[in-house]
């Protein structure tokens, strides 16, 4: 039985070659941007798992609120001494280790090679790290591997850049330099450089005690600030997060009162899964390494569903729509005593062989075409992914899905034909079937609107930030990292080099430039005034001449100076915190947060305003900035107007070369740094403008199938229409304003929802775009064009058509 309804399926469905063909292509568009997504979401899932006791360990987050009243920070860091008193003071502790990221990059040099080079992702541990994650070593015994300070990792990839393949570097030393670490450590072990889904993603790994960073974590019994600490634990089996998170209050009390007293803050101290890390854990500043979020995860499953909900459409709408030519089958088939489940069952058959079709050649497009789907998703998959048991399951069920929403309705409809009036090709339930492919195609147009919309509100709030005003210069500026401390020494003789080269207009220092976060803070507050009115501000560090090399207005006052200690240049957000008219900003002093011991700083004086500017980024809000002078700085800004840039590189690196010989030469474009900011925006843009391509193939497909059989069925009708003087306008009108109408309440339907869906995407933004109602137009128009470019040519073509063909069998 099952062989025969195949067979007949497969005859079905060569006898309608063109629509047959409209139904696979359609579906297997569908399936192939349903498995794109399908294929990403499930790599984006699954991470941590590899740790042993993964469910047991926990990150340690920390939410700042200053005077007691306002939210500062909520941070997935913590404070250095906060991980070792838990692991001390409860029971239910198995074991907690603390992660230090270096950030920058790091000279390396080995013992008995010539080979230098920069090398980033850097981390400081404690010596209890493999307590907590066991990752397996390649060289080296991970029991002893952190025991002693001095202590060194390697990746397998730094291993041979530095000494080749197949070497054993265990007790081999290494020199590593950076700011003012120089350091010489001993090789205790190699791991394998792809640690798998993880958030941790280190290089080289060095014992706590290596550098005066990792020393001062190690004594350090700061409880209200310093909260750069990445802090995990692992809780003994049966052990309740919950329980002991409900313990932390009584700890703060104990250990940290008086600080935080003294810097009048207040501090809440949680436990974050770190399964939850990657996708759940978006509140949280400070992440180790990239996360993604489960927002998007749901906005990429719901444009999948939507597509694939799309090719089930047209399926749905040109099967039901063919009923007529398959009326005489059915009604034989009746007749001749076949039951309405048999036919039902013959009909999903047909659509379970379309649906197997269109997996079967989504899986090769699927890889051929995974390079793209990696630079569109920016992930890194591969083959086996495609081809792994829980992708093959997904296919499975996809097809199942597919075979079953796209079947049923024209199985039962097919099926529940009476058998007298199939005869007599009277087709019941036919006003019932009309209405329902008007639904569907409303449904369509709509999908098609709302993707136009989205498409056109993220270009749009993209280009709104890319065109906004940053406060300072950023075309033209070469930003030349200082990461030695020798480099940093001879940063004078440097700039006076590069000064004196034609093409250079001037050359500054900077310890943050834009598009960094920038890590140092305090709490500041008015003479005259008390710490709880104070406010945390950004302390950024900089040259005499870094606002005029970057561009930056300077509203009140003056610049800073070489004898500069305890002046400040603010911006204007700082001023709007603490309520102060700019014209009187300037002489004005501040007084800081006290020591740890109580004492009193120097209070701080406003020597200059500068005007606002987006440091980190133009998606955020603009935060109070002091700018103090200092000429040990991690950055080198080189201002220049020269035309032949690549010639400039080259003249600057051999300056850089004379100066530090050992040291390779390094930079970035200050505007390509800042275009980074913007990759995740892009990276949507990129997904849902082709997700929105595909949907409007898709419905092309479906509205063009449909009309094709629409004006096939009014041949005759339009025929006789020609032979009574209706012209080729008219009779194109009386066929397309059906599919206008539809898509014009399918527009009507979009709107409220497209707005809705749009504002709460851009309430994430502090500067957003504010009045879409252009963009409506303009996506209502494009839905409009859409409709006309599947409808129009068909239409056209019949109504042009020879009327004697059509009505000479009458």
């Amino acid at each position: 039985m099952i062989r025969n309804y195949i067979k007949i399926a497969w005859r079905n469905l060569l006898n309608v070659k063109s629509y047959g063909l409209v139904n696979l292509l359609g579906l297997t568009v569908g399936t192939v941007c349903s498995l794109a997504i399908l294929l990403y979401v499930q790599n984006q899932f699954g991470y941590e798992k590899q740790f042993a006791d993964h469910e047991n360990i926990y990150k340690v987050a920390t939410l700042n609120i200053n005077g007691g009243e306002s939210q500062d920070a909520n941070m997935i860091t913590s404070g250095p001494p906060i991980g070792p008193t838990i692991a001390k003071d409860y029971e239910e502790v198995k074991a907690q280790t603390r992660i230090v990221d270096l950030g920058g990059e790091y000279l390396f040099h080995a013992e008995g090679s010539d080979k230098t080079f920069f090398q980033s992702g850097g981390y400081l541990v404690d010596s209890t790290f493999f307590q907590v994650f066991d990752i397996p070593l390649v060289q080296g015994d991970a029991k002893t591997a952190l025991d002693n300070p001095q202590s060194l990792l390697l990746s397998s990839d730094v291993v041979t850049k530095l000494f080749g393949d197949g070497v054993s570097v265990i007790g081999k030393q290494v020199q590593i330099t950076g700011g003012n670490d120089d350091v010489s450590l001993t090789i205790k072990g190699v791991y394998k450089a792809d640690l798998g889904k993880t958030h941790l993603k280190p290089q080289f790994i060095m014992s706590m005690g290596s550098t005066g960073m990792g020393s001062y974590v190690l004594t350090s019994d700061e409880w209200s600030g310093n909260n750069f600490v990445h802090t995990y634990i692992k809780l003994q089996p049966q052990s309740k997060p919950d329980a002991l998170a409900a313990k932390f209050p009584e700890m703060l009390e104990t250990y940290g009162a008086e600080q935080l007293r003294l810097a009048n803050k207040k501090k809440v101290i949680s436990l974050v899964p770190i399964t939850d890390l990657h996708l759940k854990a978006n509140a949280y500043e400070f992440h180790l390494g990239k996360n993604s979020s489960i927002t998007y995860i749901y906005i990429l499953l719901a444009i999948g569903l939507f597509i694939q909900l799309m090719a089930c459409v047209n399926y749905i709408n040109l099967t039901t729509a063919q009923a007529t030519k398959r009326v005489k089958e059915i009604g034989v088939r009746k007749v001749n005593g076949a039951a309405s489940k048999s036919l039902m069952y013959q009909f999903l058959i047909e659509s379970f062989m379309v649906a197997s079709i269109s997996v079967i050649l989504a899986i090769p497009l699927l890889i051929f075409m995974l390079p793209y789907i990696n630079q569109l998703f920016g992930s890194d998959m591969v083959i086996s992914n495609i081809l792994s048991i829980n992708m093959l399951l997904t296919m499975a069920g996809i097809c199942i899905f597919t075979s079953l929403l796209s079947g049923m309705y024209p199985a039962f409809y097919l099926a529940m034909m009476e058998p007298l009036k199939v005869m007599k090709k009277k087709m019941i339930g036919r006003n019932q079937a009309f209405s329902l492919r008007n639904g569907l195609v409303i449904f369509q147009f709509s999908m098609v609107f709302l993707l136009i919309y989205a498409v056109s509100v993220v270009s749009q709030q993209l280009n709104h930030l890319s065109e906004k005003d940053l406060g300072f210069s950023q075309n033209q500026k070469l930003i030349v990292p200082l990461k030695t401390s020798d480099a940093v020494k001879s940063y004078a003789f440097l700039k006076n080099e590069l000064e004196a080269l034609p093409g250079i207009n001037a050359v500054a220092a900077c310890q943050f430039y834009p598009s960094q976060n920038i890590w140092y803070d305090q709490k500041v507050y008015k003479r005259g005034t008390s710490l709880a009115e104070g406010v945390v501000i950004q302390n950024n560090l900089a040259s005499d001449n870094f606002f005029e090399t970057m561009g930056m207005v300077l509203l009140e006052g003056r610049s800073l100076v070489a004898t500069d200690e305890d002046q400040m240049v603010v911006n204007e957000t700082f001023l709007r915190k603490f309520s102060i008219d700019q014209s009187e900003a300037v002489g004005l002093f501040f007084s800081r947060q006290p020591r740890e011991d109580g004492t009193d700083r120097s209070p701080l004086e406003i020597v200059g305003v500068i005007k606002d500017y987006n440091f980190l980024s133009p998606k955020d809000e603009v935060l109070p900035v002091a700018t103090f002078y200092d000429n040990e700085l991690s950055n080198a800004v080189v201002n220049f107007s020269s035309a032949n840039t690549k010639e400039l590189l080259s003249e600057i690196e051999t300056k850089w070369s004379a100066i530090n010989p050992n040291v390779p030469f390094e930079f970035t474009f200050l505007d390509k740094a800042m275009a980074e900011v913007f990759e995740d925006e892009k990276r949507l843009q990129r997904v849902s403008f082709t997700f929105t391509m595909l949907a409007i193939l898709i419905s092309l497909l479906g509205i063009w199938g449909l009309v094709s059989f629409t004006t096939q069925q009014r041949f005759k009708e339009i025929g006789v229409r020609k032979v009574l003087g209706a012209s080729v306008g008219e009779i194109t009108t009386l066929l397309t304003k059906e599919f206008v109408l539809l898509a014009g309440v399918s527009v009507l339907i979009g709107i409220p929802v497209g707005i809705y869906a749009m504002n709460t995407w851009l309430d994430n933004y502090t500067y957003k775009i504010n009045n879409t109602a252009g963009l409506i137009a303009f996506a209502a128009l494009s839905t409009l064009i859409v409709c006309l470019v599947s409808v129009i040519y068909k239409t056209i073509i019949a109504a042009r058509a020879n009327p004697v063909a059509s009505i000479k069998s009458e």
